[in-house]
């Protein structure tokens, strides 16, 4: 079953968010650091025992830990000066126990120091798991699992898995792009790969900040606001006396949306068109 994440951004924050799911109790929380006037409003709702992380995307650091009440640890944690925004679950109804969120915050330890992609030297000592009564277990992975859409959801790379040596290498030779291999979506023109390269522009960031909207383009399904999108960035690039690429890569992006497609399927036209350029350069060479 698919769900269906709802994003709410209060007092029209750019950053700090809540995110929710119909018919689900489980909330989560992301926190810019420098939003004060956010967490404070939030103390009640995060007055609760909580799985939390705090993160530095750029620093690919973060620290993983577990609370009883979010609101007074964050306050406790300003002395840490690396992260940038924290990520708090929990659940709305406060029936999340104290081994519930030791779990919790020693199974997210343990499968982001496996991925490797993240520094964790913040956690000085490596969360220890409670131990369980029969059949808790049970429980306690699907909430795992729960957790970890909803902050895939809220647009956090921290479940990605660092490349080996060898893979690096077979992406800069061209190795990625073998996996694209089959039929089109829905275009084969060539150009579909600069527009998928341009789709996650500066400029197109920048824009996204500024009207409020998701961090990330990929985020975005309504076709309107894609379209909003779309004239901010076409302004800015006639400003700028520039042509309409960035413009016309959002453009492109609605083009698969309105037939139905998702970013995936873009994205896959786009590597194997890039393939195809490559094979074809190949041949003419």
């Amino acid at each position: 079953m698919t769900k269906v994440f709802q994003i709410l951004v209060p007092d029209d924050k750019l950053v700090s968010r809540i995110i929710s799911c119909d018919n689900q109790v489980s909330e989560l929380f992301v926190i810019e650091r420098a939003d004060k006037d956010f967490i404070s409003q939030s103390e009640e709702d995060l007055n609760k025992p909580a799985l939390y992380i705090l993160i530095n995307r750029d620093l690919k650091k973060l620290y993983v830990g577990e609370t009883e009440d979010s609101f007074k640890r964050l306050k406790n944690h300003e002395a840490k000066d690396f992260w940038t925004e924290a990520i708090v679950f929990h659940r709305t109804n406060d029936i999340l126990t104290t081994t519930d969120v030791r779990w919790l915050e020693a199974k997210t330890y343990e499968v982001i120091a496996d991925l490797g992609y993240y520094d964790l030297s913040e956690n000085k000592q490596v969360p220890k798991f409670p131990k369980l009564k029969r059949n808790q277990r049970y429980s306690l992975e699907p909430l795992f699992d729960e957790a970890k859409a909803y902050i895939c959801a809220a647009g956090f790379d921290i479940f990605l898995r660092k490349k080996t040596e060898e893979e690096t290498q077979e992406e800069e030779q061209g190795g990625e792009e073998d996996t694209h291999t089959g039929e089109y979506y829905l275009t084969e023109k060539p150009s579909v790969a600069g527009y998928y390269s341009s789709i996650q522009g500066t400029i197109i960031k920048e824009t996204l900040k500024e009207l409020n909207m998701p961090e990330s383009i990929f985020e975005i399904t309504d076709l309107n606001s894609l379209e909003k999108l779309r004239i901010e960035v076409a302004r800015k690039e006639k400003e700028r006396g520039t042509h309409n690429q960035y413009a016309c890569s959002i453009s492109q992006l609605k083009h698969y949306i309105e037939n139905g497609f998702t970013y995936k399927e873009f994205e896959h036209d786009a590597m194997y068109a890039k393939k195809k350029n490559k094979e074809n350069k190949k041949k003419k060479d």
